[in-house]
């Protein structure tokens, strides 16, 4: 079936062929025959995927008017179209590897994916980018304003400059036989504290026994996976694989999406495998209220406004489960932001790019959050950390007293609604 649906497809290009004369015929076919030639890389222990580069850089730039960096930047150069030519060009040796101004080009990218869900080919330009970083890696090539990212995890197990996983802080949890490890994220552990007290209460509310495991604990790997420190995020995957599993849960509980996909995904892809299942904090509260062990009967009267996280809605393809527990808060208002589910626009820290590209990065934060200003909210909500923060970061650079909503996470707001102290 699925031959006879490319044939189909592609009848305009074979009625095409078949009108050419016999020389032009043979030359395009001959052309056709030898295509590998043209992205096949000649550089050891090269792993780009050079034949999506060459679709995405001969491709009419479906995808420019919904790239956050190419608009940020009104530099074509930045555009996906041409940062997927820059890395063709430079597996094929045409660019040196370690050109500069194309190195800078590969680091303009947020990761938000905004590229593939325009694409007809479905070609993710981001995840080229990170391919391309890697490969900077295996050759020493990493730009020196990200090296301390990797000096950070040698010195404290996370990419933050004051370590969260210590056997002091207010999250180290270890109950013991607890059924859910609670990883909590390196920016949950730091920058929304309010949030990791909504998820805790939420499961004492539950009496689920359960460990965060913190003085054992390493950052998740994505932040150096995304900058082009592969070696470094594989070694942070085998020792949270140790930690995890000898901890004899079922279930692992992550409260940021990054987190989530480099634990179920991106650590699968390598072959290292976490025994128990893992979830996000939204899948196991939708569970949760589904089966009647948490009843949302408290009214939360406020008017609020979602923000949808790259990695779920464009990532993952998922854009319903917070607002169907949105659906069960009596009182509240749910109003759309005008691109909303897998039309979301970045919060602009993805990929990295607050710390390769900072001030684009707080200006996409404040176009975001004018946005999502929009309804007038009491909150703005979201289920990741890292969009939030950068929203709270947002309000402060923003010098616009006319709003006064305040940032939540929907554990907040489901903690809320069950009339929980935290």
């Amino acid at each position: 079936m699925e031959i006879i649906k490319k044939i189909g497809k592609n009848k305009w290009l074979i009625n095409l062929i078949m009108g050419l004369d016999k020389e032009d015929r043979n030359n395009m076919l001959s052309g056709y025959k030898s295509r590998k030639h043209y992205y096949t890389s000649k550089l050891p222990d090269f792993e780009v995927n050079l034949k999506d580069c060459a679709k995405c850089a001969l491709c009419p730039d479906m995808c420019g008017f919904d790239s956050p960096c190419l608009l940020l930047s009104k530099n074509t150069t930045l555009s996906p179209q041409n940062k997927s030519r820059l890395a063709l060009f430079m597996g094929m040796e045409r660019i040196p590897m370690d050109n500069s101004s194309a190195i800078s080009a590969l680091y303009a990218c947020m990761n938000c994916d905004a590229c593939k869900h325009w694409c007809p080919m479905d070609i993710s330009t981001g995840e080229l980018m990170v391919e391309m970083r890697g490969e900077l890696e295996k050759r020493d090539l990493i730009p020196e304003k990200l090296h301390h990212l990797k000096n950070r995890i040698i010195e404290n197990g996370s990419v933050l400059e004051k370590g969260p996983y210590t056997e002091e802080s207010e999250f180290n949890i270890d109950m013991p036989k607890s059924e859910v490890f609670y990883y909590i994220g390196c920016v949950s552990a730091t920058e929304r504290k309010s949030m990791v007290r909504a998820n805790i209460a939420i499961l004492n509310h539950l009496k689920v026994k359960f460990t965060t495991k913190l003085p054992d604990r390493n950052c998740c790997g994505s932040p150096l996976y995304k900058v082009g420190y592969k070696s470094v995020a594989l070694d942070l995957a085998q020792k949270n694989k140790e930690v995890i599993n000898n901890s004899k849960t079922k279930i692992v509980l992550t409260d940021c999406p990054a987190c989530m996909n480099m634990l179920k995904s991106t650590y699968s892809d390598w072959g290292v495998k976490i025994k128990p299942n893992i979830l996000h904090f939204e899948d196991y509260i939708l569970d949760k209220i589904k089966t009647g062990e948490l009843n949302l009967n408290k009214s939360v009267d406020k008017v609020v406004t979602y923000h949808d996280p790259c990695i779920f809605a464009r990532g993952l393809g998922e854009t319903e489960k917070s607002r169907e527990i949105f659906a069960q808060i009596p009182g509240l208002q749910l109003k759309e932001a005008y691109l909303h589910g897998e039309e979301t626009r970045c919060c602009g820290y993805g990929g990295g790019y607050h710390v390769t590209n900072k001030e684009l990065s707080i200006k996409e934060g404040l176009i975001r959050l004018e946005q999502l200003r929009k309804h007038s909210p009491d909150y703005i909500v979201s289920t990741c950390p890292t969009c939030e923060l950068a929203f709270l970061e947002a309000q402060k650079n923003s010098h616009n007293d006319n709003y006064k909503e305040k940032v939540k996470d929907l554990s907040e707001i489901v903690a809320e609604s069950l009339g929980l102290d935290f």
